[in-house]
């Protein structure tokens, strides 16, 4: 088992440089990013014993940069784990 993966996920997620749209006050627009989190978690040097795979699909908010929401899934040790990048 690996002790802090959980809380330390999201902040591994990197995404490209936002390109911020010129909005309306209050507006919301909504973009959907892929990718593998486990390149993103190699990237910085830190390695999960037993993660074969994870990928990950966010929800940003192009007008303010803001993360909407984030879900992963991974396979560690040949089991399926689904959840939040937060709780995963």
């Amino acid at each position: 088992m690996n002790e802090g993966f959980c809380d330390t996920i999201d902040e591994w997620l990197v995404f490209d440089e936002p390109v911020f749209e010129e909005c309306l006050d209050g507006e919301v627009r909504e973009t959907v990013t892929e990718g593998d989190c486990k390149v993103l978690l190699e990237m910085e040097g830190l390695f999960v014993d037993g993660l074969e795979w994870c990928e990950y699909s966010a929800v940003i908010d192009s007008c303010s940069g803001f993360e909407i929401s984030c879900d992963a899934t991974a396979k560690v040790n040949n089991e399926i784990l689904e959840s939040t990048c937060e709780e995963l």
